[in-house]
């Protein structure tokens, strides 16, 4: 009888064993899957580093930000709220332009920007919808700003750029006081210190641009905002 009962005992204690194995498995499992669907954690080394991908535009941040100040455009940090009015859809390239109006401005260069100014963001190209057959937004030119409204913009006067509506803003989001880089409206982060940022921001509603530049090479990139205001300070 004490052979048996060892015996069931030690088969107890091996269920018992693979149960917690299969727990344990599982929850790799489960963590790594969702690790593949953001981008891999960085820790900031401090003395910085230099990002493995530097975004879409071609001309890095201080060259982009020199031609803003030569040309006379405002660049600005504020709270941008969409004011619901939306421009026609351009029938050459399918673009939309959304009014918004800006908050709490802080103007670093050009000139002053009275608060309550209005502008534009782009809002993406529109696509049929093979379902629904109607238009819906394509957001692979959709702005992206902080979850409370706050901004760091360039304002490009209509006059320079020539387009339909002006001025209109090339933005990046403001959180905790970093600027974050993305795809989104093409900036360029070369041999700027920064880290991985996975928080909440706001795009124009229904572009999808949010997911577009999670998934993308180049993510969403924090960069102290005090960099970048030296930058524009040069």
């Amino acid at each position: 009888m004490a052979v048996k009962a060892k015996s069931g005992a030690r088969r107890t204690l091996v269920v018992a064993v693979a149960a917690v194995l299969c727990v344990i498995a599982a929850s790799v499992v489960a963590d790594t899957a969702s690790q593949a669907q953001r981008p891999p954690a960085v820790t900031r080394p401090a003395g910085g580093w230099n990002l493995p991908y530097v975004g879409c535009a071609f001309e890095p941040l201080a060259t982009t930000i020199a031609y803003a100040k030569s040309v006379g455009a405002p660049i600005v940090v504020a709270r941008g709220r969409l004011s619901g009015r939306i421009t026609p859809v351009s029938p050459s390239t399918g673009e939309v332009f959304h009014e918004m109006v800006l908050r709490s401005i802080r103007t670093l260069s050009g000139p002053a920007v009275a608060d309550g100014a209005s502008a534009w963001v782009p809002g993406g190209g529109i696509v049929s919808d093979p379902v629904e057959s109607v238009p819906t937004f394509e957001g692979s030119e959709g702005s992206l700003w902080g979850a409370d409204g706050r901004l760091f913009a360039i304002m490009w006067p209509k006059e320079l750029i020539n387009g339909p509506v002006g001025p209109l803003l090339r933005v990046a989001p403001v959180v905790h006081n970093e600027m974050i880089f993305s795809d989104a409206d093409c900036w360029n982060a070369r041999g700027l210190p920064g880290h991985y940022f996975d928080g909440p921001l706001t795009e124009v509603p229904g572009s999808g641009t949010l997911d577009r530049v999670r998934s993308s090479k180049m993510g969403l990139v924090a960069v102290p905002l005090s960099v970048i205001e030296t930058i524009v300070a040069g």
